[in-house]
């Protein structure tokens, strides 16, 4: 999941620096968008949507005894699962850090 997160950060990216320039490094309108960037992340942190992510997201004994699948493929499953709910709750953090360099 957290790779899939990635790659479309720097899919996002690459957008941005073939739509806006490769010298946008280092302007004013790169500083914008980082801390446009640092805006929707903490607006994110502070929404009812991260709260309740967070109050979903099971604690990993739990998460193991509620949600065992048997097998190769029910391993991917859970841990897809437990993923998507890790990149829901973290992907601001993520951003964040992006943003920041």
């Amino acid at each position: 999941m957290w790779a899939a997160a990635g790659l479309l950060a720097y899919g996002l990216y690459e957008l941005g620096r073939r739509w806006l320039g490769a010298e946008l490094a280092g302007t004013p309108a790169a500083a914008g968008s980082q801390a446009g960037g640092l805006a929707v992340a903490a607006v994110y942190e502070l929404t009812p949507l991260k709260d309740r992510l967070l109050g979903q997201v099971p604690q990993p004994l739990g998460f193991l005894l509620g949600a065992w699948r048997d097998g190769r493929s029910g391993a991917v499953q859970m841990g897809a699962r437990h993923a998507a709910w890790c990149v829901g709750c973290c992907w601001a953090l993520m951003a964040a850090l992006f943003a920041l360099g």
